[in-house]
């Protein structure tokens, strides 16, 4: 028999047999590339007889595709090992085989931690997330607090229908209803202009508004068609603008401002003209003289005293059976010239306001005489005749 020697252990071998028995299993279950050149084998390194397995992975990342057709090749690798081997080598079998298994699991446990650090910021986020939904919805709800109105409320409840205080806000919103109407009940018979601009500005988008606004409207007409002046009909007309009034009467403070706008203030010989035509009025109102007095007056007058579009004729004769019927010896009327200011419209209708006193003297001595202090409105036609007279309210 001739004496072999191993080539991998230097032991004896059988004749006919390359390598010893316990290298046999190596030769045919390793690649031939692993006896090749030690120096040249730097990712796996193999010994025998309670060997380690070291397995140096790279920094370079380890894409899908990749780590999916690794995987199948090594299945592919143990599948033809196992077939090679048969169930005797795998029993004789005493030392282990490196498997990639080791690099799987590693590159398993990085996906692992990936995950879970994915997981945890995802969680970290929603948490931050969250926090500042709850600390924006507090600052909103606080901001409905001191506005403290059923607007500001009903605002919230848009913006948060499910929200921590939606609960809260639909109370507070009840109560300030209840609050409201009681109040509104108090004023609505109120006459006040400023109580009713009042109530507006501390209860927005009320559902009184337009009631409130058409009351507003009607009383400031009543205070600016009493006036009759350019400013106030001027005035009207913008605040209908500002959505402060209704504005039924705006058509008319047009026209009345339009008219009043072109009126102007007269002087010199025109004033001294009308101021000399009142004076003989009232002085011959006084004296009872009813034929001079019609001198002074229009054919018709539109207003005498709450007598409207009455003849001068009928106004002398009303006046003379008012003095028999209270038994009245005369009225004496006192009027103020100094300061008298007179304007003048388009049409050359002359308009003025003059204050004056009234004494009435009675038949029945025991009667006292009456004194009264009038402010009265005059109207002169265009012939300077007194067209109209009544007292101002």
């Amino acid at each position: 028999m001739t004496e072999n020697k191993c080539p991998l252990c230097g032991k004896d071998v059988v004749e006919d047999e390359a390598f010893c028995r316990d290298c046999q299993e190596i030769a045919l279950t390793s690649h031939a590339s692993q006896f090749a050149d030690e120096e040249n084998a730097e990712d796996i390194e193999v010994v025998t007889n309670f060997s380690t397995v070291s397995i140096e992975i790279e920094n370079n990342a380890i894409s899908e595709t990749t780590f999916a057709k690794e995987v199948e090749e090594d299945i592919k690798e143990e599948e033809s090992i196992k077939d090679a081997e048969g169930p005797s080598s795998q029993e004789e079998s005493t030392d282990p085989i490196p498997r990639k298994s080791n690099k799987k699991s590693i590159i398993f446990l990085l996906i692992g931690l990936i995950l879970l650090i994915s997981i945890g910021g995802i969680r970290a986020y929603m948490y931050v997330q969250n926090k500042e939904a709850e600390a924006k919805e507090a600052a909103f709800w606080n901001d409905c607090i001191d506005k403290n109105t059923p607007l500001a409320y009903s605002k919230y409840l848009v913006q948060y229908p499910e929200g921590q205080f939606s609960t809260m806000a639909q109370a507070k919103i009840l109560e300030l209803r209840e609050q409201e109407r009681q109040e509104w009940a108090k004023l609505r018979k109120s006459t006040d202009i400023n109580a009713f601009f009042a109530f507006l500005t501390d209860h927005p988008k009320t559902p009184y508004e337009r009631e409130i606004r058409h009351t507003m409207d009607s009383l400031s007409w009543a205070t600016t068609s009493n006036e009759n002046t350019a400013a106030g009909y001027l005035a009207y007309i913008e605040n209908v603008k500002l959505g402060n009034f209704a504005g039924e009467y705006r058509s008319l403070a047009q026209e009345r401002y339009d008219y009043l706008s072109q009126m102007k203030t007269i002087e010199g010989e025109e004033l001294a003209s009308i101021k000399k035509t009142l004076t003989n009025f009232f002085k011959t109102l006084s004296s009872n003289k009813y034929k001079d007095l019609q001198k002074e007056m229009a054919p018709t007058l539109t207003n005498f005293f709450g007598a409207k579009n009455t003849t001068k004729e009928a106004i002398t004769k009303s006046i003379e059976s008012d003095l028999k019927t209270r038994k009245i010896k005369s009225i004496a009327y006192t009027v103020n010239m100094n300061s008298l200011e007179v304007i003048r419209d388009n049409k050359n209708i002359y308009f003025t306001t003059l204050p004056i006193e009234r004494q009435i003297t009675y038949t029945d001595k025991k009667k006292k005489k009456e004194t009264t202090k009038l402010i009265v409105n005059i109207e002169l036609n265009s012939e300077k005749e007194i067209q109209a007279l009544y007292q101002k309210e």
